[in-house]
């Protein structure tokens, strides 16, 4: 439960980072640069304790559900982190007139997003 609400901070920081004050401005941004530069690590680390909790048969209590669905909710929000984090600066490279049109890489990405999603092995 402590891993999964640990992560699902993090993430929360991630997604919406505190302004102000500014020491917590500070704090928000500390806790979640590792995670806002690679957020798969944040993933593996819900994965490797759930798995834990799995082989230790630690998963029939409620409270133990409730910290599988606050991964899976966790999850989700590590996937927006890794969906902006891919595309935030493309703008930058990108030029008017250039080889590509903006219809054409917004559907390239979304078609990366989705299928390396929907993927399986």
């Amino acid at each position: 439960m402590v891993t999964a609400a640990i992560a699902a901070g993090c993430t929360l920081l991630a997604l919406a980072p505190l302004r102000r004050p500014f020491a917590l401005g500070v704090l928000s941004f500390l806790l979640t640069l590792a995670l806002n530069e690679v957020p798969f690590l944040g993933f593996y680390y819900l994965l490797a304790s759930t798995l834990l909790a799995l082989s230790q048969g630690g998963i029939d209590a409620p409270g133990s559900r409730a910290a599988a669905g606050l991964a899976v909710l966790t999850t989700a929000g590590l996937a927006v982190i890794a969906w902006l984090g891919m595309h935030n600066y493309t703008y930058l490279s990108l030029r008017s007139g250039g080889h590509f049109s903006v219809k054409e890489v917004a559907k390239s990405f979304a078609d990366i997003f989705v299928w390396g999603i929907a993927t399986r092995g």
